[in-house]
């Protein structure tokens, strides 16, 4: 499904003004217009146009000015920028985005930021649209997937290998590992050495 920007994303012939001021349009009549204006940051960014006002240092201040402008937090627009940006790596059309799963959008980009890992993204997308997984679900994922590697980098290979025998015995009891790990760590089973 092509959008209003599909032909935009291959082309640099455009002005900052023209965009902010879309933006600004978009703000005011739709509730749902965050995937547009972040299709829109996205361009700025990708195109550095962010550079045609002098007064724009780099993107981030650009970003808080028009978030300011907008009377918006500066981390909103991020938000949206973060999103698109992955949908755009990832080669999801924007038509097949539902505009109401931002929150969720927001966790899966936070996942994918975390493990790069376009398979799965693009699978909770689906399961996303589909209301088959939760906005819950997708924040204790990524917990989880973060709360491991803490741990893993702070262990040796020995101290993994029986950790991986715990979580394995637990797996059929449905414990999730990053509980089984923290367990292990919380009742001395395994020790953190502090990295100096």
């Amino acid at each position: 499904m092509r959008t209003e920007l599909s032909s935009v994303l291959i082309s640099n012939q455009y002005e900052l003004s023209d965009i902010e001021s879309k933006i600004f349009n978009l703000s005011e009549s739709q509730k749902n217009g965050w995937l547009i204006i972040a299709q829109h940051l996205w361009l700025v960014e990708k195109f550095e146009l962010f550079k045609q006002d002098e007064k724009n240092s780099s993107y981030s201040h650009w970003l808080r000015t028009l978030a300011k402008r907008l009377d918006l937090k500066p981390s909103t627009l991020w938000k949206y920028r973060k999103i698109v940006t992955m949908i755009n790596e990832l080669g999801v059309q924007h038509g097949d985005i539902n505009p109401k799963n931002v929150t969720g959008l927001e966790q899966i980009s936070r996942i994918f930021d975390h493990n790069k890992n376009p398979d799965q993204a693009v699978e909770y997308i689906a399961l996303l649209n589909n209301r088959q997984i939760k906005v819950s679900e997708l924040k204790e994922h990524f917990k989880q997937i973060t709360t491991t590697k803490i741990i893993e980098n702070e262990i040796n290979p020995t101290q993994q290998n029986l950790i991986t025998k715990i979580t394995d015995k637990f797996h059929s009891y449905l414990i999730p590992s990053f509980l089984v790990r923290t367990a292990c760590v919380l009742v001395g089973l395994i020790t953190i050495t502090p990295i100096n």
